[in-house]
């Protein structure tokens, strides 16, 4: 299965249906190879993804490997074969949100062909190039709203260009003129090419939707304050527990290398302090860690929960197959001294993880369920 969350999909669909217009569009240059414009548009699909991904500064580990999933195999470059981590260390991404301050070169083209021929490829772009915009959004699972708020002011700035060709003439098929520079100027719309208007509803009709419109908004509108008051109240409660046991788990697990985890609001994460003082954010991290700093997390609400409410067991089903030896052995010391607080089970289908826990905790209770082939048919 993809990675990408469609981004290598959408930034197809780009490409297939801008690649040939512009180069139609350049047919009479002298000296201009249609392989070249082609590849101008996936250049254009490359710059508008780094820019929404670099809207919101997280510059995640998916964000970046639909990046590389969706270009590295059309781009002549070292990308196919880059990871994350370089792709932030280089600064690739840094900074590319200025492309969205005003419209490009090639939207300029196209809304220009059209203002000529009475096409629509400019609108097309608009289409797609949201579409590439909400797929790169997609990818990590809680958008920002810094980078909602980027996308919708992009989408303004274009929406604000057409407005000066809104209203043009059906496209024209391949039957017709070509798009070139020997076309003919386009006829002005008559009645015959508008749509007919559909019939005209009461007022009352419409007052009394817009009535239901309103109700239905303000009870959404109460239901997201609540919401947002409930969830506000619960992290100034809780998190300053949580966020203590975790920092602690962690310390423990991976032996001082990281002594404190705090959360940053505005980017909606937390960061590592390591015991050199350096600041780092989940997706900076080896997978390792990256996954001892979740387990830490959920055992540190266990451990709030415990401390505020009935202590009740807490289950570990294979929590720790990912992790190598060493992990395993300190991860399993940190549960032992969560088993002062509450029961601990933690179960595996793997020997040498049984064989872990007997030496690295003895007074752990084994038990060995029979497998398969001791059960009777």
């Amino acid at each position: 299965m993809s990675r990408d969350g469609g981004l290598a999909e959408a930034v197809n669909e780009f490409v297939e249906a801008l690649g040939p217009v512009v180069a139609e569009l350049a047919a009479d240059l002298d000296g201009v190879d249609p392989e070249d414009l082609r590849q101008d548009v996936v250049l254009e699909a490359y710059n508008l993804s780094l820019a929404f991904i670099d809207c919101d500064d997280r510059q995640s580990d998916d964000e970046l490997l639909g990046l590389i999933e969706a270009f590295g195999p059309r781009l002549d470059s070292k990308l196919d074969h880059a990871t994350p981590a370089v792709i932030r260390e280089a600064g690739l991404v840094t900074g590319k949100r200025s492309v969205l301050a005003e419209t490009s070169v090639l939207f300029d083209l196209l809304r220009k062909a059209d203002e000529r021929h009475g096409t629509r490829h400019a609108r097309r772009y608009y289409e797609l190039a949201l579409k590439i915009a909400y797929t790169v959004a997609s990818l990590d699972a809680r958008p920002s709203e810094t980078e909602l708020r980027a996308i919708d002011d992009f989408r303004s700035l274009l929406l604000h260009a057409l407005d000066g060709i809104r209203a043009l003439p059906p496209e024209r098929t391949s039957d017709g003129p070509r798009a070139g520079a020997d076309a003919e100027p386009a006829a002005e719309p008559t009645e015959a090419d508008e749509e007919p208007l559909p019939p005209v509803r009461p007022l009352e009709e419409l007052l009394a939707e817009l009535e239901g419109q309103v109700e239905r908004y303000s009870t959404t509108l109460l239901a997201r304050s609540i919401l947002d008051a409930v969830t506000e109240r619960h992290a100034r409660e809780h998190q300053p527990a949580v966020i203590s046991h975790t920092s602690r788990l962690l310390e423990q697990i991976t032996e001082g290398r990281y002594v404190r985890v705090e959360p940053e609001p505005e980017a909606d994460t937390l960061a590592l302090i390591g015991a050199d003082g350096r600041r780092l954010r989940p997706e900076s991290l080896s997978t390792g860690t990256r996954e001892q700093l979740f387990l830490a997390l959920r055992l540190a609400y266990a451990l709030e929960h415990c401390e505020r409410a009935e202590p009740l067991p807490l289950i570990l089903d294979d929590a720790l197959v990912t992790f190598d030896d060493e992990r395993v052995r300190r991860t399993l010391h940190a549960l032992r001294s969560i088993a002062r607080e509450t029961q601990v089970l933690v179960l595996t289908c793997h020997r040498h993880l049984v064989g872990l826990a007997g030496d690295s905790v003895p007074d752990a209770h084994i038990i060995t369920l029979p497998g398969p082939e001791h059960v009777a048919a």
